[in-house]
């Protein structure tokens, strides 16, 4: 009973961390700070975004979590994440990217920074077996 409640208390604290980072993407980042620099330095700071999110969620994840809901975690991130480089690697070599392949970025980005992702994990860590 400890253990489940030291699990929940995890996994609300991450919750709350990864929602306060992607209100200050938002808030901070898209807002105000993308209006004013280089493309380069907007694809550091959604890097630097995604893995905040992803360190959090391995962090809070890890106390209370069965190792194959993990493996999703690590396989969904790494996947995406992977296929967001090969597009940035992409555009600096072949110049601006259309419109449709940024905008398909631009929301595997928000999916991997938002806590969606990370409540449907933790709803899966409550419904199926350890």
């Amino acid at each position: 009973m400890a253990g489940q409640r030291e699990g929940r208390r995890f996994f609300l604290i991450g919750l709350g961390v990864i929602v306060l980072f992607y209100i200050l993407y938002y808030v901070v980042f898209v807002y105000h700070v993308f209006l004013v620099v280089p493309m380069r330095l907007r694809q550091l700071i959604k890097l630097g975004f995604i893995l905040l999110t992803y360190g959090t969620g391995v962090w809070a994840l890890r106390k209370d979590t069965a190792r194959w809901i993990m493996k999703i975690w690590h396989l969904l991130y790494g996947c995406t994440f992977l296929f967001l480089i090969l597009l940035g690697v992409l555009d600096g070599w072949l110049g601006r990217m259309s419109p449709a392949v940024r905008e398909v970025a631009g929301n595997l980005h928000e999916f991997l920074i938002s806590p969606v992702l990370y409540i449907v994990i933790g709803l899966l860590r409550r419904r199926m077996p350890q």
